[in-house]
């Protein structure tokens, strides 16, 4: 019983009055009376989620009888002949006072269309309840009537909200409960009511101009109210709503929120490289130079802070650690004296020989310029010719790169480049090479 209590008070929160003693939990369909009389058949978690109840419905057995309620409230003319509802587009037989018998469907009826000889006659003429009527009726709706004249129901009348916006509504669609429209392009008050909405909103920008065409055109003229900005730019009531801003300001908020001191700098520069030292005294951005300080070579040197997050430092360090057996390329195998002699001018004289024995001509292509001296038998395997001027021939750079491409840069021999002559003398690599 007290589950029941609960989910009665519950109900009543939302208007609704819970009349079925089935209730076991938040899924379990009910029936409850909506608006004092209506039997609506529903559940509580649909309630809760801000479902629609409607009170016509194929599942709901009092829908016929909902029907003659709804008619006797907006269609008093019409009485429900039909015994059955099968959907909402399915034809209902009436029985208008005046024309006889009529076909009308659920959804023209909660649509407000009763009988069309009834609104033809109707058209144009003023219904029957005076101007102090109609607005009481607007009043009672917590709405504020602004309109001298009182034209008909179907009439949408000026009002102003309980915020102070200017709109419209018929009689007819606040008795559908129908929802008005502030903000809309059929509203001729919309730039109005959206100053308004600024202003209750203490927004930090002001609007000067432009027009309302849609919720999503960029066609409203405003001005930053900030003296240091004084932007102006177009938006959309849709960004507006959003709470989207001057857009000067959000960039210059988040990079006043993300920049960094030159204090935060020193610190950091801590955990990334310790021997150095940031002596400038600001920091402007990460892509401005700073003056550092190398503790290990006592030079000072300039970088910019995102550089220094990448782990570059003092140039002159950094020559000294690509070098001897920190570079890449450093070879354990040879001897000190070997790297002397490749060093030296031995090389040079050897390779100058080559060109001319070979009268600076390439021996593959017959071109000449753009040269190199390829070694027949790989340099690192037959130690006693590399300075042999009979282990040489001259060949193009393009043709050199191309054959250590197909056979690697060691282990190479003078039977591979006379393989590789007859490939190409053969045309299989083409003849433009330079």
């Amino acid at each position: 019983m007290d589950e029941l209590f609960e989910a009665r008070c519950e109900f009543l929160k939302y208007g609704l009055e819970l009349i079925d003693d089935s209730y076991k939990n938040i899924q379990s369909r009910v029936f409850v009376l909506k608006d004092g009389k209506y039997k609506v058949l529903t559940c509580l978690n649909t309630v809760r989620k801000g479902g629609n109840s409607p009170i016509v419905n194929k599942n709901n057995q009092y829908s016929i009888q909902n029907i003659k309620l709804y008619l006797k409230d907006f269609f008093p003319t019409l009485n429900l002949i039909s015994e059955k509802y099968v959907r909402n587009d399915e034809k209902l037989v009436l029985k208008c006072d005046k024309h006889g018998i009529i076909n009308k469907t659920w959804a023209n009826l909660y649509a407000g269309h009763g009988c069309d000889k009834c609104a033809n006659e109707n058209r144009g003429k003023s219904q029957k309840i005076n101007i102090d009527s109609a607005k009481k009726f607007y009043y009672d709706y917590g709405l504020i009537p602004i309109f001298k004249e009182y034209i008909g129901i179907d009439h949408r009348h000026e009002f102003l909200t309980k915020e102070g916006y200017i709109a419209s509504m018929s009689i007819s669609d606040i008795k559908r409960e129908q929802s008005y429209y502030a903000f809309a392009k059929t509203n001729k008050h919309t730039f109005n009511n959206i100053k308004l909405w600024i202003n209750i909103n203490n927004k930090d920008y002001s609007l000067i101009g432009g027009e309302y065409e849609h919720a999503h055109n960029k066609t409203l003229l405003l001005k930053c109210n900030d003296s240091d900005c004084n932007n102006k730019w177009y938006s959309s009531w849709a960004n507006m709503n959003s709470n989207k801003g001057c857009p000067i300001c959000a960039i210059k908020r988040v990079t006043d929120k993300s920049r960094l001191t030159i204090e935060e700098v020193k610190y950091r520069i801590k955990n990334i490289n310790k021997n150095i030292n940031i002596i400038d005294t600001a920091y402007i951005d990460s892509s401005a130079k700073l003056k550092c300080y190398c503790k290990k070579c006592k030079n000072e040197f300039y970088l910019p802070w995102k550089k220094l997050l990448q782990g570059r430092g003092c140039q002159h360090c950094s020559k000294g650690r690509m070098s001897g057996e920190n570079h890449p390329m450093w070879n354990p195998k040879l001897t000190n004296t070997e790297r002397t002699k490749r060093r030296g001018n031995i090389q040079k004289i050897w390779r100058i020989n080559i060109f001319e024995l070979n009268n600076y001509t390439c021996q593959i292509t017959g071109k000449r310029g753009n040269l190199n001296a390829h070694h027949l038998n790989s340099y690192h395997w037959d130690k006693e010719n590399r300075i042999n001027i009979d282990n040489g021939v001259c060949v193009l750079k393009s043709i050199h790169k191309l054959f250590h491409k197909l056979y690697s840069n060691k282990n190479n021999t003078k039977e591979q480049f006379d393989e590789f002559k007859a490939r190409y003398d053969s045309g299989e690599f083409g003849f433009n090479f330079k």
